[in-house]
């Protein structure tokens, strides 16, 4: 076999669970840190809803941590719930995607 073929037909299917496993775990640790720009501050927040439409890909955005620090800071109780809703849903996100790597990784592992 030639070194390109070792790679592509034993290397990267034997590397491949950790290789996804490794990325889904790495971006839940990045939804999971958010915590610290929260108690940090945004500095910068975009108050709107954003333009969805493929055509709008250039429009302006917002982050769920972002909006957690916007509402939070908040005076009225509304949005104080709204802050704790997007709290729930950011944790949601973060142990689905660990729920996802582990499936992933067990899969790729029985082969």
């Amino acid at each position: 076999m030639t070194r390109g073929q070792v790679l592509r037909y034993v290397t990267l299917p034997a590397a491949a669970p950790a290789i996804f496993t490794g990325v889904l775990m790495a971006l839940s640790q990045v939804v999971g840190e958010t915590a610290a720009l929260i108690a940090v501050g945004a500095a910068a927040f975009v108050s709107f809803v954003p333009d969805l439409s493929l055509s709008a890909l250039q429009s302006g955005y917002t982050t769920l941590p972002t909006q957690i620090f916007y509402w939070a800071t908040r005076p009225q109780a509304e949005f104080q719930g709204l802050a704790a809703a997007t709290i729930i849903v950011l944790g949601a996100i973060v142990l689905v995607i660990n729920v996802v790597a582990v499936f992933m990784r067990d899969l790729f592992y029985r082969r």
